[in-house]
């Protein structure tokens, strides 16, 4: 039959005007229709609960997208080509162009749908095209969310507007009767969900027409009461203004009474206090002439104690110069750790000998800078300015020749009790010596770089006051609320936290100030009165100490905002910090949680270090160390669900809540930008594990009830060098093992008997890739290998012509295994339980796709940690050269780390998401660039890689081959950083092309 026409009245135009006021665009109104149809979408899963939905006039697909965000199977077509044109890019597999009216477009994608939903479209069809699109709705649907005006004639669009008895009645011809127990008329008011039935209609007619005719009484009833409660409530509210004003009325004609009542009797005092002052001023003229006397007196004691200044002056000048003696002496120090390093075979004892000497003068200068000797020295300095510029004063000094003959000598003494003190408690027990070591390297390393990267990237004080008028602009402002709790600091410290809030250049926050220190009156008064002149900052003071999650629990209880971020009472915010977040929130206003990079900053605030760039969201990364950390920000709902903070993880928990956070949510976002600075002061967790031991229990319990919630098959431990173990439960999987042999044959050979050494013959085996000329040379080497070994070995002869990436490829497509593992000839030694630490992840994580081995040197250097992976499929080999215990500002090799991709030295794969994946290319230039499409290949299928420091896989020596050439995709890379300019080594960006 012919349709008609009407597919270009839905163009551009139409859609920027068919709802007034709010166009129908994403990002209108900050977001407003991808949240309405977010709600619409949670209302209709709680209460049908579809595995698929279809979604008939979807126009631009956005409750296409709330469907599919929530992980149900979704499709949808529309009309308008511009519509559908306009729907997300990862959705476009899901929508085409089709009519309603068309049954072929209802089977287009699947024969049937759980619910199918048409909101607003009927009324654009004509009649006769109306009435086949509800007939081809009833032949594909269990469910049907329908909605249509029966009263908007003036919409041009609008071609059959009917009574909603004419619409159930057509449903109900079909089979399909109204649930009037799903009520969505606060959002949709025409909406109504319609569920198929097989009965007699008649009956179902009749209560169709009553039900309707009572409805619409009773939605009358309903806007009468509405409108009087309405009118009720404006009347309470003036008659309480009225008497509110009379109130305060009367209360000021007494405070006036009052004030005139006070001002007669200052009157009265000031006329006596004038005529003591009269007399006061005779006395004051009869010792200022005495004061002259004195005054020239002054003047000589003056010159006499400038002499005594310059000989203190020579005494420091001496002293400085020391000072700079020590620091040449630090630098000569310092030049020898980095021998120390490249030598990594010196003996234990030398290495522990190198860092106590290097701690004992650095430790020893940062005193000096700080101690009361050097405050002496700035404090004379600024006294003999004082006096070249204003020589009359009067000032004894007669203290100072008694200091330089008898108190010097004591000063002397206790400053070199002082440094002796200062050096040992810097001192900390810890049995790596190789992780001491690198750690102090890398304190002197980061920080000329890190400051420079500072001064190029971070906002000016110009940028920050055009923060401060764009703010206001934002469509979307959110109420940021922090909480704050307090126990036991210093007031100075709590004020410069405080401030570090108030100096935001987003001002739509709260402040929510949790105080435990009950005793401390001193600070309770100081909240208290800025709690009365800033509106913005909330203050429980609590009658007693509840603990760090217990106190949380209070400050987040008065929290009222949309978000909640976390902020230690001791630490300091970036002051662009809130305008990141909400930046980030316009950009995606469905996000429930935020993280961004951080920074340590010392006691006294001067000095920034210790930049840790983050990934983007990496679960795994979790499972050694809480990489999220500072800043971090959380929807507040979200929080309220999961129970806010669990008092029995104290010491972790924040690292328990952001795993609760994350079992409940992946709308997860990276602020790539510093916006927490982490303060380095005594008792803090910036200081390590030692300074909160009650921290590690905390931190395993958080770790194993998680591995619990989420029903993941193991058991999770202290491990001395990457901060946890995950172990998997045992299981009796069958284990292929490629090795790649176009090696030497003793490199090969060594490669064969390590992987046999932990292997089981009866669970293993062993498939060696080499040229068909070195398998026919080496018969005999081969049989004598084969005896040597305790594995099964098959040899795979690569013909002279042939391709080994087709070869292989076919082999391993025809075998019958569980978990697929390549392994490269050159590695010469495996840890022990290496191939149990890979197929555990593969067989029993459904989120992990693959999993390598971190691999090394023998001299414990890195050779590869996951390679960052550029447009082109190129990788790079992260941590490439690293000391295996150094640790930098993108963490270390001993985590647990999600990747892209990693290198065929040893990776492993289960056999279904290797098939899955499509399994090894054959068209790649190598193996490697093979591996790293695989790789990318099944992340496509929602899975991840990971790093594993615990299967560990060592080659001789270094690679020598060339490092892909750096390129700006790298940086987007999700596992990588774009703050960074290179893989090998890592460097900050900097401007105008500088190197670092």
């Amino acid at each position: 039959m012919d349709t008609f026409n009407y597919q270009n009245f839905y163009n551009q135009e139409y859609y920027l005007n068919m709802v007034p006021g709010i166009p129908y665009d994403r990002e209108a109104h900050g977001g407003h229709w991808l949240r309405f149809f977010n709600t619409v979408a949670d209302r209709l899963i709680n209460y049908v609960s579809p595995t698929s939905v279809l979604d008939v006039g979807c126009a631009k697909g956005f409750l296409l997208e709330a469907f599919y965000n929530r992980g149900i199977l979704v499709h949808g077509f529309d009309y308008s080509e511009y519509a559908i044109s306009c729907v997300r890019e990862d959705l476009k597999p899901f929508a085409f162009v089709a009519s309603a009216a068309n049954s072929n477009a209802f089977l287009e994608k699947q024969d049937s749908y759980d619910l199918i939903t048409c909101i607003e479209v009927v009324e654009h069809m004509p009649r006769d095209e109306a009435w086949l699109a509800i007939k081809n709705m009833c032949q594909s649907a269990k469910s049907i969310f329908f909605s249509s005006t029966s009263d908007d004639f003036a919409e041009p669009t609008h071609l059959t507007v009917l009574p909603r008895i004419y619409w159930l009645e057509t449903f109900l011809s079909f089979g399909f009767v109204p649930d009037y127990k799903f009520d969505i008329h606060d959002l949709i008011p025409h909406g109504i969900l319609l569920r198929k039935i097989d009965d007699n209609l008649t009956a179902f007619k009749m209560l169709i027409e009553v039900n309707e005719t009572n409805l619409e009484v009773i939605k009358q009833q309903k806007i009468d009461i509405e409108k009087l409660n309405s009118e009720k409530v404006n009347l309470e509210n003036k008659l309480q203004q009225t008497q509110t004003e009379l109130e305060r009325s009367h209360s000021q004609l007494q405070q006036t009474q009052t004030e005139l009542e006070r001002s007669h009797s200052q009157l009265q005092q000031t006329q006596t206090e004038l005529e003591r002052s009269h007399s006061q001023l005779q006395q004051t003229q009869t010792e200022l002439e005495r004061s002259h006397s004195q005054l020239q007196q002054t003047q000589t004691e003056l010159e006499r104690s400038h002499s005594q200044l310059h000989q203190t002056q020579t005494e420091l000048e001496r002293s400085q110069s020391q000072l700079q003696q020590t620091q040449t002496e630090l630098e000569r120090s310092q030049s020898q750790l980095q021998q120390i390093q490249m030598a990594l075979t010196l003996p234990q004892s030398q290495l522990y000998q190198m860092q106590t000497e290097l701690e004992h003068w650095k430790n020893l200068v940062d005193w000096m800078e700080g101690s009361r000797f050097w405050k002496l020295r700035a404090l004379c300095l600024s006294l003999k300015k004082k006096i070249i510029n204003f020589p009359i004063i009067k000032l004894d000094f007669g203290s100072l020749p008694v200091f330089r003959k008898n108190n010097y000598p004591i000063f002397v003494k206790r400053t070199g009790k002082l440094i002796k003190n200062q050096i040992m408690s810097f001192r900390t027990q810890n049995d790596f010596a190789d992780e001491i070591l690198a750690g102090v390297l890398q304190s002197f390393a980061e920080s000329p770089e890190y400051s420079q990267w500072i001064k190029d990237y971070e906002a000016k004080n110009d940028e920050l006051k055009e923060q401060r008028i764009n703010a206001a602009s934002f469509p979307y402002q959110p109420v940021l609320s922090i909480i704050l709790p307090v126990y036991k600091l210093p007031l100075t410290v709590l004020q410069e936290t405080i401030n570090s809030v108030i100096q935001q250049t987003y001002s739509n926050w709260e402040l929510c100030i949790a105080f435990a220190d009950i005793d401390n009156y001193q600070t309770i008064d100081y909240l208290k009165t800025l709690s009365l002149q800033e509106k913005r900052i909330k203050l429980k003071v609590m009658a007693e100490n509840k603990g760090i999650s217990g106190n949380s629990n209070v400050s987040l209880n008065m929290a009222s905002g949309e978000f909640v971020a976390l902020l230690d009472h001791d630490d300091l915010l970036a002051p662009f910090a809130f305008y990141e977040v909400i930046s980030e929130l316009n950009k995606q206003p469905d996000l429930d949680f935020i993280y961004s990079d951080k920074d340590c900053i010392s006691a006294n605030s001067m000095v920034r270090s210790r930049l840790l760039l983050k990934p983007e969201w990496s679960p795994e990364i979790l499972y050694s160390a809480n990489y999220l950390t500072h800043l971090c920000i959380a929807r507040r709902t979200l929080l309220e669900k999961i129970g806010g903070f669990r008092p029995e993880t104290d010491g972790a928990q924040d690292w328990d809540l952001f795993l609760r956070i994350t079992e409940n949510t992946s709308r997860i976002a990276r602020i790539n930008s510093v916006l927490y600075h982490w303060r380095i002061i005594q008792g803090s967790t910036s200081l390590g594990i030692d300074s909160k031991p009650y921290a590690l229990e905390g931190q395993l319990r958080s770790i194993q009830d998680h591995l619990t919630r989420t029903k993941l098959p193991a058991t999770v431990s202290p491990h001395p060098e990457s901060g946890f173990r995950l172990e998997w439960q045992a299981s009796s999987a069958e284990v292929s093992i490629y090795i790649d042999g176009d090696v030497s044959w003793d490199s090969l050979s060594a490669c064969i008997h390590a992987v046999s050494e932990f292997a089981d013959p009866k669970l293993h085996k062993a498939t060696i890739v080499l040229a068909e000329h070195t398998y026919t040379s080496k018969a005999t080497e081969r049989e004598n290998l084969i005896t040597a070994v305790n594995l099964p070995i098959d040899w795979l002869p690569i013909k002279e012509g042939d391709s080994k990436l087709a070869t292989l490829a076919n082999t391993i497509k025809q075998d019958k295994t569980d978990v697929v593992v390549f392994v490269s000839g050159l590695v010469k030694k495996f840890t022990e339980g290496w191939i149990q630490e890979l197929s555990g992840w593969v067989l029993n994580h459904p989120d992990i796709g693959f999993v390598s081995s971190l691999v090394l040197t023998d001299n414990n250097l890195v050779v590869e940690a996951g390679l960052v992976v550029d447009q082109y499929n190129n990788g790079s080999p992260l941590m490439r050269g690293n000391f295996l215990y150094s640790w930098d500002i993108f963490g270390g090799a001993l985590w647990y780390r999600n990747c892209s991709a990693s290198s065929p030295w040893s990776i492993a794969f289960s056999y279904k998401n290797y098939l899955e994946g499509g399994g090894l290319p054959s068209n790649s230039p190598s193996l490697s660039h093979s591996m790293i499409k695989l790789c990318q290949a099944i992340r496509v299928n929602n899975k991840r890689g990971l790093v594993n420091p615990h299967a560990r896989a060592f080659l001789q020596d270094l690679p020598k081959n060339d490092i892909p050439e750096f390129d700006d995709s790298l940086g987007n890379d999700p596992y990588f950083h774009p703050a960074f300019s290179s893989v090998v080594p890592l460097k900050l960006r900097v401007k105008n092309g500088k190197k670092n």
